[in-house]
């Protein structure tokens, strides 16, 4: 490999692997192998214990399997099972509450306000009429707070107005399992995918409580994990990563969730066990195997801590064949494949960053700066490449981050063609160097003279060429 006239290129083929901070490996011999299941085996996902007013016990079981795969994120199996438990009981009220939950997605800011509107109106359609046709407090105080988080307004005011009701719900139900964790999540969604550390620990500790009185709830420990789920506070989820992966084995993400706190701990042998068993069920639920993605992304990240870098190279090329014979013409999101480079920005400040870039053909890339580890909190900048060399300047402010686990970004998938980096700099607006003249670049390396030094990058296929 080499770089010539000091320029860098990657020549983009398909996604693979996300940028994480890493801290110091810790060796740990354990490993969850997961058992061979017959097609009619039950899912084990956890327990909860969550009363309903249906009468029709099959409705019913529906409706807690469908619970707990709600509780691990895993939407779209959820949805379906609450569905089949309305055909069951057309009057199972909180079947139709369950279907408009999966349309939230709040630790990802992510919300389908259409669907979830339209599954509270196939039990009735106003507020009013659904609390006419409830016959329990408590069910009444689930369906408002639906009223709330799909009403009218802004997204943000409705999240903030849906985690007040949360918070009184909690109050007035303190034993309600099921209240006391959705609040926490409520405080999660609240900030918007945005790290708010107050909130996120009260979250936590919301949680604890409720993995403390019952181990086997997946919601309780899987919250837990999202609450600490960085370089500083993930040791405080260790305890429930290990139980979450004993406890719901049968749901991809649970699996995947666990190596989050692996992975800032530097448990490599426990990241790639993790990541294995989520592809596993995912290939089992598709019946396909299953390279490219965000499991496979991770496996391949412990997969090179581990310096496994044959089975690396064979999972890239695997993955590399399959979106070839897909003919996608596409690279994946645009984080999938990138360059960066980790450095401590200052909180509420304007950077200017300037590179030069070209294209093989034309096509846009995102750069930018932001946090190297979850919930990625950043500010993006698109820019539109040519085939002849340009010169780039962005003003960022790093508004809602900042600290020593930073970096800065140029994310290059959703779109193919060869990228052509050079002079890349980052600089403090108006901070000047000892001569008083020259501005200061933060970056390592900025013209690659000494190849990737100072650089990450992560894509299936990277090539070291020349111009």
């Amino acid at each position: 490999m080499g770089i010539l006239k000091g320029s860098f290129v990657l020549r983009l083929c398909l996604f693979v692997l996300f940028t994480f901070g890493t801290l110091v490996s810790q060796a740990h011999s354990g490993h969850h192998a997961m058992k061979e299941e017959s097609a009619d085996t039950p899912r084990v996902l956890g327990e909860i214990s969550f009363p309903t007013s249906t009468r029709v016990p099959e409705a019913q079981a529906l409706f807690i399997e469908g619970m707990l795969l709600l509780h691990l994120f895993e939407y779209p199996l959820a949805r379906n099972l609450f569905i089949r438990a309305q055909k069951l009981d057309p009057d199972f009220a909180m079947a139709y509450w369950a279907e408009a939950m999966s349309h939230n997605r709040p630790i990802w800011d992510g919300q389908d306000l259409e669907n979830g509107r339209g599954a509270l109106a196939k039990f009735a359609e106003t507020p009013e009429l659904r609390a006419s046709r409830l016959s329990s407090g408590k069910e009444r105080a689930y369906f408002s707070s639906l009223d709330i988080l799909y009403g009218e307004g802004d997204k943000a005011g409705r999240d903030l107005r849906y985690m007040r009701h949360m918070k009184q719900m909690a109050q007035r139900y303190p034993d309600d399992h099921e209240a006391q964790l959705f609040y926490a999540l409520s405080i999660l969604g609240v900030s918007a995918g945005v790290r708010d550390i107050p909130g996120y620990m009260e979250s936590a500790a919301i949680s604890q409580r409720v993995f403390y009185a019952n181990r086997k709830h997946p919601g309780a420990a899987h919250y837990l994990i999202h609450g600490v789920d960085d370089p500083t506070h993930a040791p405080l989820g260790l305890e429930a990563a290990y139980t979450l992966y004993e406890v719901a084995p049968d749901a991809g993400h649970s699996l995947h969730m666990t190596s989050h706190i692996f992975n800032a701990m530097g448990m490599w042998s426990e990241q790639v066990n993790a990541n294995r068993d989520a592809i596993r069920v995912v290939e089992k639920q598709s019946g396909k195997k299953h390279y490219i993605g965000h499991y496979p992304s991770w496996l391949l990240y412990g997969l090179l801590q581990e310096s496994k870098f044959d089975e690396a190279r064979q999972r890239l090329e695997l993955a590399f064949n399959e979106i070839t014979e897909s003919k996608a013409s596409a690279a994946g999101d645009p984080w999938d494949v990138n360059l960066t480079q980790g450095l401590t920005l200052m909180p509420d400040a304007t950077y200017v960053l300037r590179f030069r870039a070209r294209a093989a053909v034309s096509r846009s890339i995102n750069v930018g700066l932001g946090l190297a580890y979850f919930p990625y909190t950043k500010v993006s900048k698109p820019a539109d490449l040519t085939t002849e060399w340009q010169s780039y300047q962005y003003e960022i402010t790093t508004e809602g981050f900042g600290g020593e686990n930073c970096s800065a970004f140029f994310f290059m998938g959703a779109a193919r063609g060869a990228i052509f980096l050079d002079d890349i700099s980052l600089e403090l607006q108006d901070a000047k160097g000892d001569g008083g003249e020259q501005d200061v670049n933060l970056l390592a390396n900025g013209s690659f003279e000494k190849e990737l030094q100072g650089w990450k990058h992560e894509s299936v296929l990277v090539r070291f060429i020349g111009q």
